[in-house]
Order: C-alpha cells, then structure tokens, then sequence
C-alpha cells in the first residue's frame, strides 16, 4: 500500500463528487456484479488509513453539491476529523454562477442588486445550513463568498448578477460578521478567508475589507488566485503578509481550482520560502479533474513523462477500455495505478448485454476516479522531487517561475 503525502510539498485536496463518497459507504456489492477478490467499497476510502490500494489523508468537499437542508451523509463526512483532513468548500462557485444555488429558490436569476443583497441578507436559513454543514464535519472550511465574477456579462444566472463590485465586497464583508456572530469557535476545525478579484485593485479593495477575519488561514481565488497567474498569487500573499496575516495560527493556504504538475511545483516553493518566516505554513490546492474525467468522459488518467520539454509535464487522459471485446478480458486495466492493476477489463465493461453500447457501470467510474487520484498524486510527486533534487532537467519556463517566486518571497 503506497502512501502519499509529505510535510515539505504543497497538498493536492482531490475535490470528491458525491457518487464517489457514497458508493463508498456500502459495505458490498451486489454479489453479481464482478470485483476482485476480497474488494470492499471502503477500499476506495483512500483518505483511511492501511487501505488496500493507497493512503492518502486529504480531500475536499463542497456543500455546493447538495440542496439546502439536505443531511450530508457519506464516507467522507463520516470519516473522523483525527484521521484525515477534509477541506469543505462553501459551494461559492455556484452562489456565483447559478440560477437558485443550493436548490435555494429565493436566489434567481434576474433580481436587482437591491434584491439580491435583501434576499441573501434573509437567507439565514440557507447560511445557518452551509455552516453547519462545514463545521460538523470538516477539518476546515472556506467562508462563504460570492465571487466578483458573478458580475460579469456571462453570468446572467447569477442572482448577483447586477451588484456592482462594491456591493459584493461589501456583502461578502457582511457575511463575514454574520459567521463570526453564529459559528461556535471549534479546536477542530478552522475558516479559510476566501480573498477574491478582478485585478489587483479589486485584490487590495477586497483584502482591506475582509482582512481582518481570522480564524485559521486564506483561500485564493478568481484573479487572487490561479486564474491571475503565478504572479498575482505571489501579489495577494505579499499583500497578506504585509498586514500580518500569516500570524496567530493563520498558517493554512488553499488555491482554488488548479491541478496541474507546474503549480504542485509552484506552490511548493511558494510554501518553502513561507516557511522561512512561519515555519507552520501549509499551503493545498484543489480540482475535480479525477472525479470528472472519470465520471462524464469515463477517461483515465496516464502519467506525464516530465522532460524539460514543457509539454511533456501535461497529465494525459485517454479513454478507458470499454467495449463488448472486454466483457471477457482478464487483463488488467491499466499499469499505472494499484487500482487499475487490481481490476480486470472485464471488471470495467459489467454491462455484457450485446446490444448495450455502454458497458460501464457507476462502479466502473468510480474505479477509474481512483485510478485517477492516483495517478495525479504520483505526478506532482515525481514533479517535486525533480523540482527539488534535478532543477537542470526542468523545462526553462518552469525554472524561471521558480527562480521568480524565490525573488519574490525571500527576504534578504
């Protein structure tokens, strides 16, 4: 059992859908359905320990996925917070983006920035949920935003749609008070900040009003984070630590949305240079990518070869076997995971009808999310350790990002 995770490297947080953490939770299969020897759903529980084909004790959750009051019960929530870390995500994305987020009606597309600010200031209901839902079973949690990008043109589903950016800050600033008011202080469990923007003069406008919030560490996103580009990361956690920010237990650091080789390395030197200073520093980083791919496109994950030819560092995806030729095929599925050396061909396409075009089954995407986790986590493994123990093999462009974010962050 291959274990994942070191102290000195930036933590990928795979961001798991739904189906994955309930089908988790059975404790069998039906017994016609084909699995190998001794299998146990749990076994995909790759966040428990001694697990039968990795561990690895980190993941993220969104109350995004669900509908308001809806108990959220699965393997994840389940699990004990001493165990595993599981990062909870507010579901700002669809608060952002979608018409009746949360299935929470009163939220629709089309309300004017004095109904969208009224109802959401109403909403107690709907935030009393999210924060419970994150305080009771997660590890830590992002606080509740609406992004800046809900105002844009292409958003029109969004109930936020006509605030100004001004209003936003300010509504989000007052969602913050409202946290702070109804959420019980916990040992266990702490709020990463979301900071959000456009620019960097939405970055600063943003930081000045919500900086004070502390209570465990920050959430990058929207051009604060990735979608900004390495050096606006580096911009907003200057503008952080300058207000001293990164004090106090404020040590924990998520980047939204990202999952790629070149910023797992990115991020680690981020998080090497910000130890020098706060020798606590933790920074994670998310995405669905092993979860989607799997799920929507039944792809599977292949490993980047990681030459200094950039393009070589590129996670693959291709498809899985599917077809009526595997109904029958012991072969196993794939060499580049324990999961995929485990589970047959056959074992995928479970559906041998001969008039069935697709053979998969939700078992079967669930195989290859893991498969695909793994597969991701190797990377950006086998990415770090050349980062840190060959950097003349790194592609050019990758060397001098590092070399960037070195000047940038170390104090002479």
């Amino acid at each position: 059992m291959r274990q994942f995770g070191k102290d000195d490297v930036a933590r990928y947080l795979p961001a798991v859908n739904d189906a994955y953490a309930r089908i988790s939770t059975l404790t069998a299969l039906d017994s016609s359905r084909s699995v190998p020897a001794g299998f146990s759903p749990s076994d995909l529980c790759f966040w428990n320990a001694n697990n039968r084909y990795f561990h690895y004790p980190y993941a993220l959750h969104s109350v995004g996925l669900y509908n308001v009051s809806t108990q959220i019960d699965n393997a994840l929530t389940r699990s004990s917070k001493r165990e595993r870390v599981l990062l909870g995500d507010s579901g700002g994305f669809q608060l952002g983006g979608n018409s009746q987020p949360y299935g929470y009606k009163p939220l629709k597309a089309g309300l004017t920035a004095r109904e969208a600010i009224a109802t959401w200031h109403d909403a107690e209901e709907l935030k009393d949920w999210i924060i419970g839902s994150l305080t009771g079973s997660c590890n830590m949690a992002m606080t509740i935003d609406v992004p800046l990008w809900a105002t844009d043109e292409t958003r029109k589903d969004s109930a936020f749609n006509q605030c100004s950016v001004a209003e936003l800050i300010k509504l989000n600033r007052s969602t913050l008070d409202y946290i702070e008011n109804v959420s019980v202080s916990q040992s266990d469990f702490r709020w990463l900040n979301v900071i959000q923007g456009l620019n960097k003069f939405t970055i600063d406008a943003w930081i000045d009003a919500v900086h004070e919030f502390r209570y465990g560490g920050w959430a990058l996103g929207g051009e604060a984070g990735v979608r900004g580009g390495i050096e606006s990361v580096i911009y907003t956690l200057k503008r952080l630590e300058a207000l001293g920010g990164f004090n106090d237990g404020n040590t924990w650091i998520h980047v939204l949305g990202v999952g790629t080789t070149e910023w797992a390395v990115y991020l680690t030197e981020i998080q090497r240079c910000l130890r020098e200073r706060y020798e606590s520093i933790n920074i994670s980083f998310d995405n669905a990518t092993p979860f989607s791919q799997a799920g929507r496109y039944e792809s599977m994950a292949t490993p980047p070869n990681l030459t200094a030819d950039k393009s070589t560092w590129a996670i693959g995806f291709e498809n899985a076997p599917q077809g009526q030729i595997y109904t029958d095929d012991s072969t196993a599925f794939s060499r580049h995971s324990t999961i995929g050396l485990d589970f047959s061909r056959a074992q995928l396409n479970v559906r041998s009808e001969l008039y069935n075009p697709n053979k998969f089954d939700q078992v079967s995407h669930v195989v290859l999310a893991n498969h695909n986790v793994y597969v991701m986590l190797d990377a950006f493994e086998r990415a770090n350790w050349l980062a840190e123990n060959d950097a003349e093999r790194l592609p050019a462009e990758i060397k001098a990002n590092i070399d960037m974010i070195r000047k940038s962050l170390t104090r002479t």
